[in-house]
This record gives structure tokens, C-alpha cells and sequence, in this order.
């Protein structure tokens, strides 16, 4: 769903119909169960994402391409399907050059008002952070739980998805 000019949201879930991988999925789904939908990552965009990736250490994961229909990226994730510091800390991404694919999705008048990242690493993931995204509706928060909020302003009101 388009959240603005360069920002979407993405739900990913297991077809159950599908069989199983001979690798972990990705975002940590073989680990959720019947656990209820939750916001449980994010993503940053990079214009150089080996170049990220090694700026990141262990947690930036690997460089996979990827492609559905028209679209293709790179992606790092991490080899065992998990989580870079259990969500908060981003996954990355890198789109070609042109404009951004959410320019392309259907405009339903929804906007990316915040994302609030509450951590134990809080100051690791913003010292990462910083230089790299230069974005005020993201904030870092210390705190002893690791917890996404993501609010956005829809055509009916301000929605909280955590």
C-alpha cells in the first residue's frame, strides 16, 4: 500500500498452499506460528546496498536480487531467515535507478505519519542510523521491550499498527 512518494507498506505472510522452502523464509516466519499479524520490521533504501551492508557488520545480512513482474531489487536478509536485532534494527533494499516503485501503486490517500522504534539497542540502531536517514518521523526510543509503532493517517482517521 502506498504511503507517499517513496515509502509503501507490505504485508508478508506463509501461503499455506505453497510448499515449503529448502531455506528459513525470510522476516523470521517459520519462528511466528499462529502468532497474531504484528508489525515486526522495516526496511531502509539504499542507493549502494553491498557498500551498506558492510557498514552494518552482522546484522547487515546478505545481497540477494530479486524480481516479481515488472520489478526488480536487492535485498539483504539474513541467511537464517531471522530478524537484524529481533526487527528493530532495518533491513535493507535497493531499487534501480527511476522513479520509486510506490509511485506506480494505486494512491489511496493513506500516509506514513511516524514510525516509533522502541529498543534495548536503541543507541546502536540510531548510531547506525545517523547520516544515513535523514527522516524526523523515525524515532529511536530506549526502552525494555522491543516494539514497533507505525502510525498512519488514512482517508478515515490516524491507525496505529503495532
Amino acid at each position: 500500500m502506498r504511503l507517499g512518494e517513496a515509502c509503501f507498506l507490505e504485508i508478508i505472510a506463509i501461503d499455506p498452499a505453497a510448499p515449503a522452502p529448502q531455506w528459513p523464509r525470510w522476516f523470521n516466519l517459520d519462528q511466528r506460528g499462529d502468532a497474531p499479524a504484528r508489525l515486526e520490521h522495516w526496511l531502509l533504501g539504499t542507493s549502494d546496498l553491498d557498500a551498506t551492508i558492510a557498514e552494518a557488520g552482522e546484522l547487515g545480512g546478505r545481497a540477494l536480487p530479486q524480481t516479481r513482474g515488472a520489478l526488480s531489487w536487492r535485498i539483504a536478509v539474513q541467511p537464517e531467515g531471522s530478524l537484524p536485532l529481533g526487527g528493530g534494527f532495518p533491513g535493507f533494499l535497493q531499487w534501480p535507478d527511476g522513479p520509486h516503485p510506490a509511485m506506480h501503486m494505486a494512491d489511496l490517500g493513506c500516509r506514513f505519519v511516524e514510525l516509533t522504534i522502541e529498543h534495548p539497542r536503541a543507541e546502536l540502531i540510531s548510531g547506525f542510523l545517523d547520516g544515513r536517514l535523514r527522516d524526523y518521523r523515525v524515532r529511536v526510543i530506549e526502552s525494555g521491550v522491543e516494539h514497533l509503532h507505525a502510525t498512519i493517517m488514512t482517508p478515515t482517521g490516524t491507525h496505529v499498527l503495532e
